[in-house]
């Protein structure tokens, strides 16, 4: 306690520590993009760098691919700034030319030749990925790209990684999603992605795909049109989303835009404007593997109109927002929880571990984040000798918490009930 000298009469004010530690939301939108790029300065290949701007990634990482190159990387992360994005972690998993670059771009003339997206090399980035822990988000828009036998890989390795960490989502785009310019182009894409997710099932909540694609334009650029998956944008809506409302609200119903890159002055639409009645096929076809559509909607422009995971059939996890809560709520009160590593294992760490958790779950529930008219309908928190834990658990130094949270859940479906007054004589 500070010392204090009381020298005139009078009433003083002392701030006392509370005995009870906070639980701190951790970050929920932080991406790590994961692709092939220019050249990677420092000779940072297959290491994750915090990137706080498309300039920084430029600087660290290089421009756009030559013409007729079809890496991604560069315009997503354009993207993703555009759409409200603070930072990322990016990935190299090689540069655009074959052999050992430079940390600056070879130069086009010599022996250097255009190389292609290569799976193994980005799952060996993927694996990078999963050693970052304040990661929330994967993306790798160069998956489509792959074959279809090498794009179920590298997304199931993306879903299984996210599942067994279980602090962070993939989010996918659809194998081959470049080229898929109509419906029935689309809706096998959705039919191959449903077939990948078969072995990695009961990860499917962890992950959301998206579709179409966006067609990008570049007055003066490296090309008239450049068709990019729609992934990096929609990384920067979560962002821009859990910034402005909470993880808990689904990022949906949004306008988002269509900018690559600052200096290139590209451009909006849709490589396939879809309709309504189109959209439901993906939004909750029979095999619950939902893809969450990007539409056009006159008066909003451009709109993320979809807030699924992959496991569309279970009343749990369907919704997107509802995962991503719950991952928010889960690693926030286990990182707090490390506070009371070695505290002595009795009533009164039991008292103050429920104090800690429940202020955190009513700070939730004011915020909208979980549903009920009162506290006691939108969570419990447990703990204690016969409640969670047996004396042999006490004995060997187990703490047991268990928590229930009700979370809101979005209004997906608005009905109108609208009824038509006969004027009588």
């Amino acid at each position: 306690m500070t010392e204090r000298s009381y020298k005139t009469p009078g009433v003083y004010v002392e701030e006392i520590p509370s005995p009870v530690p906070e639980v701190q939301g951790v970050t929920t939108a932080m991406p790590a993009f994961i692709g092939f790029t220019e050249f990677a300065a420092f000779g940072a290949y297959g290491e994750a760098v915090r990137i706080s701007s498309a300039q920084e990634f430029a600087f660290r990482f290089g421009g756009m691919p030559p013409a007729g190159a079809t890496f991604q990387l560069a315009a997503q992360i354009g993207l993703f700034f555009a759409n409200g994005g603070t930072a990322c972690q990016v990935i190299s998993a090689g540069s655009y030319w074959e052999g050992q670059a430079p940390e600056t771009a070879p130069e086009a003339t010599g022996d250097w030749r255009l190389a292609a997206p290569v799976a193994d090399a980005l799952l060996a980035a993927l694996a990078v990925a999963g050693e970052v822990a304040e990661i929330t988000m994967l993306v790798v828009p160069e998956a489509c790209l792959l074959s279809t036998p090498d794009h179920a890989r590298l997304i199931q390795a993306m879903l299984r990684q996210a599942g067994t960490l279980r602090n962070r989502m993939a989010i996918l785009d659809l194998p081959g999603c470049i080229q898929a310019a109509d419906l029935p182009a689309l809706r096998q894409a959705r039919a191959d992605l449903g077939a990948a997710l078969a072995p990695v099932a009961e990860f499917a909540s962890y992950g959301a795909a998206y579709a179409p694609a966006l067609k990008l334009q570049y007055p003066g650029g490296p090309g008239a049109d450049l068709v990019t998956p729609p992934s990096g944008a929609v990384a920067g809506v979560w962002a821009r989303s859990d910034l402005a409302k909470g993880v808990w609200v689904p990022p949906a119903g949004v306008q988002f835009e269509v900018v690559a890159d600052p200096q290139s002055g590209g451009v909006a639409d849709l490589a396939f404007r879809m309709g309504g009645d189109e959209q439901g096929d993906f939004n909750a076809p029979l095999d619950g593997v939902a893809v969450d559509i990007l539409r056009f909607i006159p008066g909003y422009n451009l709109v993320v109109w979809g807030a699924r995971t992959l496991d569309g059939n279970s009343d749990d996890w369907r919704y997107l927002a509802v995962r991503r809560a719950c991952i928010y709520v889960e690693q926030s009160i286990d990182r707090a929880m490390q506070a009371f590593a070695f505290e002595p294992n009795n009533s009164s760490t039991w008292g103050r571990v429920k104090a800690m958790v429940e202020n955190f779950l009513v700070t939730l529930w004011q915020a909208g984040a979980l549903q009920g008219a009162k506290p006691s309908d939108a969570y419990f928190v447990l703990v204690g000798l016969g409640t969670t834990m047996t004396a042999q658990d006490v004995a060997e130094g187990r703490l047991r918490l268990e928590i229930g949270v009700a979370i809101a859940r979005p209004a997906e479906f608005i009905l109108l009930g609208i009824e038509q007054e006969m004027q009588t004589a």
